[in-house]
């Protein structure tokens, strides 16, 4: 069993261009002293690899690249929060998948979160960061645009994590 966190960040990614971007924010994050105690910080390939690292987590950060020609680099945040008056995770899934312009897992976040749900190991606050990309192919060179979006999500991760008690249903990271 691996340890246990009250805040766990997961960059999910592979080497493939824009497909780094979970990645890259993961590592910016790791090496920034900002980031409080109590904070686990992990690289993916799968979402499926969450499964072992939620025991105990109350609030998770996920941060992913997903399919977006259109808005490339665009920053998309959701949040499911189970005190909110709105806490349907069902909801919460279908605004997720109907934003969502498509993904290279296959299983999805969705599904391992559904899982997690029945497992008991659901978070209650659960936040995604999705950075829009179009390279995703092997030997792909990350898009500029992803490139300057980096800074900007792990800095908005950050911030959230440092000032929990100013975001409605958030839990700070303890000092243990």
């Amino acid at each position: 069993m691996s340890e246990t966190y009250h805040n766990l960040i997961v960059g999910f990614g592979s080497p493939h261009g824009d497909d780094q971007s979970g990645w890259l924010v993961a590592d910016r994050l790791a090496a920034d002293a900002r980031v409080p105690n109590g904070v686990a910080i992990r690289k993916a390939a799968v979402p499926l690899d969450l499964l072992d690292h939620l025991e105990g987590v109350v609030c998770l950060h996920v941060c992913d690249a997903v399919h977006d020609a259109m808005s490339t680099g665009a920053i998309r945040r959701w949040e499911w929060n189970a005190e909110s008056e709105n806490s349907s995770l069902t909801r919460f899934f279908a605004e997720f998948t109907r934003m969502r312009c498509g993904g290279s897992h296959g299983f999805g976040l969705m599904e391992v979160l559904d899982l997690a749900a029945k497992l008991r190991r659901l978070p209650q606050r659960i936040v995604i960061w999705a950075v829009g990309g179009n390279r995703f192919a092997a030997g792909d060179a990350m898009t500029e645009n992803i490139e300057r979006a980096l800074p900007k999500v792990a800095d908005a991760i950050l911030n959230e994590l440092n000032h929990a008690r100013a975001v409605p249903g958030a839990v700070s990271a303890s000092s243990s």
